[in-house]
Parts: structure tokens; C-alpha cells; sequence
């Protein structure tokens, strides 16, 4: 499936965004410049176009940017693309997902909660 990506500042510095049409498939987390930013999700997802971002995906880079900036904010309705994702890490994902904003869970906690201690 093809993935599209793109670039934004954060107060952290260039960060970016892959997405498909099944929803956002991976962050880049800041890097010093754009072209780092860009070397690395080109990397992640070759083939990958950068290209204007869909409105669910401009709101998702909305929530990173808040949360990068110190604000509270809830990515858990985030439509991800999970298809490169093995099948234990999307578990994981799925508990995750569930943590409460502002609240914190242990490693050990989410392996109860997969019955994977």
C-alpha cells in the first residue's frame, strides 16, 4: 500500500509524518533539520510521496505538535495503519492505547493486561 508523507516544525525541530489510506502508519520525531527529517521517513517507507496531508492527518500533526509544545492532548482516536506492524506490537499498541491522558502505566502493567507477564 502506498504511503504518503509529510514535514513540520515543532518547538523541537523538524518532525514528519506517514500516512496511507488506512490511516497514519508512522512519526518521525524531531531532527535537527528538515532534510534529516526527510532522509529518515524516506528511509522508513521508500517509495514514500511527500504530499499535502488529509484532514485527519493535519489533526493528528495538530495533537503531536500540542504534546510536543507541553499540552495535554489525546491522539487515542487516531486512525492508524497497522499493516507493518507485527502482531505483538499492535497488542501493545492497543493497550497503550487505552492509558488514560495524563496518567501512566509500567511495562509490567501492560504484560498483565496481555496475560504476558
Amino acid at each position: 500500500m502506498p504511503h504518503n508523507f509529510t514535514l513540520f516544525e515543532t518547538p523541537l525541530g523538524s518532525a514528519g509524518t506517514a500516512w496511507s489510506e488506512r490511516g497514519v502508519s508512522g512519526v518521525q520525531l524531531p531532527e535537527p533539520d528538515l532534510a534529516k527529517a526527510r532522509a529518515r521517513l524516506k528511509r522508513r517507507f521508500p517509495g514514500g510521496v511527500e504530499a499535502s496531508p488529509p484532514p485527519e492527518v493535519r489533526s493528528a500533526i495538530r495533537e503531536i505538535m500540542a504534546l510536543l509544545d507541553g499540552q495535554p492532548s489525546d491522539l487515542s482516536g487516531v486512525q492508524l495503519d497497522m499493516a507493518r506492524v507485527p502482531a505483538f506490537d499492535q497488542q501493545v499498541y492497543a493497550v497503550a492505547r487505552t492509558i488514560p491522558v495524563g496518567e501512566t502505566v509500567s511495562y509490567g502493567q501492560i504484560a498483565r493486561r496481555l496475560g504476558d507477564p
